[in-house]
């Protein structure tokens, strides 16, 4: 017969333990769209075992990923390594996972988004989870399916089904996530303005070496213009010179992409097709309208962000400042600005 009356031995320092857990994590983000992660987890494997006499420590986990982030789309992928139940080996998962949304897919006047993730490790472990969210101004409603695709429980079991819905009140903050963006394309830009300024004092180096060269090959052209070419012709190569002579100094005043285009334009209409050799300017003509259409393209990226965070609800406030620093970072590009210097405008005057 048992004595009820008896204390547990188990219990008899207490029914209950606390103890402190220390946790460290790092995060590295060489650019907006990229991140890496590691955690320790438990570092100190803290005791929680309620008896003096008996040790249960919590184990320390170890965790690491990456993931790749933009508008619409975000990739993952994880790998977690933790002591066993037995305390002697150690379990380790990789997962695998990927989000995507379509922003105003039509339907339901919402934005519609599908989630996906496979997860494997040691002892048999594998397990698979799908979703799918429809997000509207006021409301949002969640799906999530989880299967196991090993163990015990594999043949026996439908799954997990979650189904959750989000109700919003009031009106909608939005995250100023493009001013991250910014300072981030900034960043982007200074690393590039300190490669360019070493491509540009390597151009230097070049350019002096080749400028004797350069000055020689043309006294000797303009040498045998004199000797063979007719006066007109003469008279021609040199007016080209000059007006050539008047770009570079556009050029070195900081004349911007679109004025140097144009300038170039009227020069070779004015000296094209005279038997006169033009390739310089032909040469600096094609490689800013190059440089032009990177440009354009570049322009209708920062335009198609800026209408975006504008239908998201930012205020006039931020979209003024942003429309700014995009005119600003695109003035001397060449690039056509009108349509944003318009918008611009427009919300000035309100």
């Amino acid at each position: 017969m048992t004595d009820t009356t008896l204390a547990d031995p188990a219990f008899s320092d207490g029914a209950s333990r606390w103890n402190t857990g220390i946790d460290l994590g790092a995060l590295y983000r060489p650019a907006y769209n990229y991140s890496f992660g590691f955690g320790i987890e438990n570092l100190n494997e803290p005791d929680m075992a309620v008896s003096e006499s008996n040790r249960d420590p919590v184990s320390m986990t170890l965790k690491g990923g990456m993931a790749y982030t933009d508008d619409t789309l975000t990739l993952m992928s994880a790998l977690d390594s933790g002591k066993s139940a037995s305390g002697v080996d150690r379990d380790i998962r990789f997962t695998m996972a990927g989000e995507k949304w379509w922003l105003g897919s039509g339907f339901a006047n919402g934005d519609l988004a599908f989630r996906g993730s496979l997860a494997f490790g040691s002892r048999n472990f594998a397990r698979m989870a799908m979703g799918l969210s429809l997000r509207m101004k006021a409301m949002q409603l969640d799906y999530g399916f989880l299967m196991p695709l090993r163990g015990a429980t594999l043949g026996t079991t439908q799954g997990n089904h979650r189904l959750s819905m989000t109700l919003r009140f009031g009106p909608v903050i939005v995250e100023p996530d493009y001013e991250v963006r910014m300072r981030s394309a900034e960043l982007d830009m200074k690393k590039a303005q300190r490669e360019a300024e070493l491509a540009a004092q390597e151009a230097e180096r070049l350019a002096r070496e080749m400028k004797d060269l350069k000055a020689e090959s043309e006294a000797r052209a303009r040498q045998r213009q004199v000797l063979q070419a007719p006066l007109d012709l003469r008279e021609l190569a040199a007016r080209f010179a000059e007006e050539m002579e008047r770009y570079w100094k556009k050029k070195s005043g900081g004349a911007s992409s679109g004025e140097r285009i144009a300038i170039l334009k009227k020069i070779l209409a004015g000296f094209g097709g005279k038997d006169l050799d033009v390739s310089v300017a032909e040469d600096e003509l094609s490689e800013l309208e190059k440089g032009r259409t990177a440009a354009q393209e570049d322009l209708a990226v920062s335009w198609n962000y800026y209408r975006k965070i504008a239908d998201r609800g930012a205020s006039i406030p931020e979209r003024v400042r942003l429309l700014e620093t995009l005119i600003g970072r695109f003035s001397k590009t060449g690039a056509d600005l009108s349509e944003m210097r318009g918008e611009l405008d427009s919300l000035k005057g309100r």
